[in-house]
């Protein structure tokens, strides 16, 4: 089954999923609402495959909410206002054990295992001092390769306008360690690819430019 977010370029915000066999797009159920069930959440809505599960993590949101496909027939939400652990989260991926992988408000990476309707700490990796301030907010790009994950920093400044003020790229082993890969001013990190020997990264720049870097990854 696939699933697409659509956002401001291409209509309001929504969710919507390809029934292939009649071969049409359609809102699924449990969004038709005007404001659907993600609200405005659904703009830069990522979604994420964990286990047989799809999971949605809004990318512009504070506190957050994780959301999980139940079926066709209903969503199940985690959110940040009761969780402080999924309250700074802005992306997930698979953890090589089938757990959850996001970040903490401390810029720590947690393993958080799912029971039913319960999250429970496995275990945390510290990655690099949160930077984030009254006029500083930090977004990040979770990758998951093997035991290890990779995860693009964004820190971007609010005031006196939205601009990307530094990115940062680390990798993080299952025992903790981390190694940084990244380390730019001025730069976002837009999208992340990872093979067993690099990390190619999609950069944004603040003059307007864009490039592709990549980068070797620790042995």
């Amino acid at each position: 089954m696939l699933w697409v977010v659509t956002g401001d370029r291409d209509g309001s915000p929504a969710v919507l999923r390809f029934r292939q066999r009649e071969r049409r797009w359609e809102v699924p159920g449990w969004v038709r609402r005007p404001e659907g069930i993600f609200g405005t959440d659904a703009r830069g809505l990522r979604l994420r495959l964990i286990k047989a599960d799809l999971w949605a993590v809004p990318s512009q949101v504070i506190p957050s909410t994780l959301y999980r496909f139940s079926g066709v027939q209903r969503v199940d939400e985690f959110r940040g206002q009761d969780m402080k652990l999924v309250s700074c989260a802005r992306d997930l991926a698979e953890s090589a054990t089938g757990n959850l992988l996001l970040r903490s408000c401390e810029n720590e990476l947690q393993e958080v295992r799912v029971d039913g309707m319960d999250l429970a700490l496995v275990a945390t990796r510290p990655m690099v001092p949160n930077e984030d301030a009254a006029d500083r907010w930090t977004d990040e790009i979770v990758v998951a390769h093997g035991a290890r994950a990779i995860v693009a920093l964004n820190i971007g400044a609010i005031m006196p306008s939205t601009r990307p003020t530094r990115a940062r790229i680390i990798e993080v082993d299952s025992l903790g360690v981390a190694r940084s890969l990244f380390d730019d001013a001025d730069v976002v990190v837009r999208s992340m690819a990872v093979t067993p020997r690099s990390v190619i990264a999609v950069l944004f720049r603040g003059d307007g430019s864009a490039d592709a870097v990549q980068l070797l990854r620790p042995r």
